[in-house]
């Protein structure tokens, strides 16, 4: 980390500093906007500079004209970053009553039934890496799926009217649930070749999504280690059809409840992280696979000590989960968990919609408790459909705008000593440090982390809709400037 740099370090009215850190990047940026200059301190780097203390002013102000609506047609990225302050100055929506979060789900889905075939739309698959699941992985969920949904019926009817027994509906569903784990195999298996890099420093982990067996777990394995030239390990999020994937989702999320899954995989992770040899170690999960990796990081929260988390990063595309926790060690933000956490999603993903972009707050709308009269503790704990992302928040691509391009818009920053302590825990933006490109609006909630939403694309597929080489979010302009996932493809940026 570098140290501060004393060129920013402007004289004001309150003698306040504002410091700059390194990024990874070669830029600078604040490392947090509630210490932003004060009236004596009009530009920074070119830029004017205008202090604000009311939240209202954000969302007026020029930083929202920075992006017009996108095109039809066309997939733009916009991102943002979320400050998890502990549960200070927000709602812990996941801490709620575990029924009333599954009632709540349930609502939801029901509701939005009707983006189910953007599941899978556009249609396209990844063959550039070889695959092994192909013919297998389909033919098993074409069994697995009306299997699921007989037993469900079967349990039904067994509540109500007692046919069959049930103690034949549970065994048939142990029994299903065992002949399923042991055709997948092992829970976990290692992707690498004589190319790897950073076979003694880092350690790679991914947990796939619903869906997915082994077979196809291992494809993906291979395709990330073709993108990072990294040792993969394949922690097995096992299938059990359709319908008993999406009910073991809300199982996780909402009951808290931790499967053999998460329990073994942790171990692995665990061990990772304990391993003084390994400096960074790196997590990504799709889908389901990002429930998982949250309540990985909720465990490792509470067994493993804050240094060794410093070396942790988790990258997370179409997250189910209702909150990723990433306290801070200061309320401005400061301080950071992990090194580094980013959230990849499209708009139209009905489970990308259901998790990281229900419950990651956009910037400037952040609902407080008493704020709706109908229902003051429980609205913002609803996952809801991401209708600011036209732009009706802050959006910022945290750079530069040339004078061809017309005047720059002001950096947005509020005076501390205009605020109150909620204020200041709600309405700050701070940059986390070791972040890469520049200033990006923030929000606070449950869901830490940079989120980074590409509108209007559809699809949920990990392979075809996430990191497809001819449409991969990860080569998005915007995501290639402000991600840090991206420094490592190719095997670069490799941790000695």
């Amino acid at each position: 980390m570098d140290m501060e740099d004393n060129s920013l370090l402007n004289a004001n009215a309150n003698n306040l500093s504002y410091g700059a850190r390194g990024n990874g990047s070669g830029a600078r940026t604040p490392t947090n906007a509630a210490n932003a200059p004060q009236p004596g301190s009009p530009t920074l780097n070119g830029r004017g500079v205008r202090i604000v203390t009311e939240a209202t002013a954000v969302l007026e102000s020029d930083a929202v004209l920075m992006h017009s609506d996108p095109a039809p047609g066309t997939f733009p990225v916009r991102g943002w970053d979320v400050t998890d302050t502990g549960g200070a100055g927000h709602h812990l929506c996941y801490r709620g009553s575990p029924w009333r979060l599954l009632g709540r789900d349930l609502r939801w889905v029901g509701g939005h039934l009707f983006m189910l075939p953007w599941l899978v739309l556009p249609t396209g698959y990844d063959n550039s890496s070889p695959a092994k699941s192909g013919f297998l992985s389909v033919f098993a969920q074409i069994v697995m799926i009306p299997i699921s949904l007989i037993i469900t019926i079967g349990f039904l009817t067994s509540a109500v009217v007692g046919i069959p027994p049930m103690i034949l509906a549970l065994g048939i569903l142990l029994l299903f649930i065992w002949i399923a784990e042991k055709a997948q195999g092992a829970t976990t298996r290692l992707v690498t070749s004589d190319q790897a890099v950073g076979t003694d420093t880092e350690a790679w982990f991914f947990v796939n999504g619903v869906m997915t067996t082994n077979s196809g777990a291992e494809d993906v394995a291979v395709r990330l280690h073709d993108l990072f030239k990294r040792p993969i390990v394949a922690v097995l999020n096992r299938s059990f059809g359709l319908w008993f994937d999406l009910l073991e989702c809300m199982m996780q999320r909402d009951l808290l409840l931790t499967t053999s899954d998460i329990r073994q995989g942790y171990k692995t992770v665990r061990k990772a992280v304990l391993d003084p040899r390994r400096k960074r170690i790196v997590i990504i999960g799709h889908s389901q696979g990002g429930i998982i990796t949250s309540a990985w990081v909720d465990m490792l929260l509470t067994d493993v000590p804050a240094e060794l988390l410093a070396r942790v990063e988790v990258y997370t595309f179409a997250s189910a989960a209702n909150h990723f926790s990433r306290p801070a060690a200061a309320a401005d933000g400061r301080g950071q968990t992990f090194a580094h956490v980013e959230h990849f999603a499209n708009e139209n993903d009905f489970v990308a919609q259901f998790g990281v972009l229900g419950y990651a707050p956009f910037p400037g709308n952040e609902l407080n408790e008493g704020d709706d009269s109908r229902d003051p503790l429980w609205q913002p704990c609803t996952p809801a459909t991401p209708v600011a992302a036209h732009g009706r928040a802050p959006w910022s691509d945290g750079g530069e705008e040339s004078e061809a391009e017309g005047p720059q818009a002001p950096i947005i920053a509020y005076d501390p000593s205009q605020l109150s302590v909620k204020d200041k825990l709600v309405r700050a933006q701070p940059v986390f440090d070791g972040w890469r490109g520049g200033m990006l609006p923030n929000a606070i909630g449950d869901f830490g982390g940079r989120v980074f939403l590409r509108l209007n694309h559809s699809g949920h597929l990990y392979m075809s809709h996430y990191i497809h080489p001819e449409s991969s979010i990860l080569n998005d302009p915007f995501v290639r400037k402000h991600s840090q996932l991206v420094t490592y493809l190719g095997g670069q940026n490799v941790r000695e």
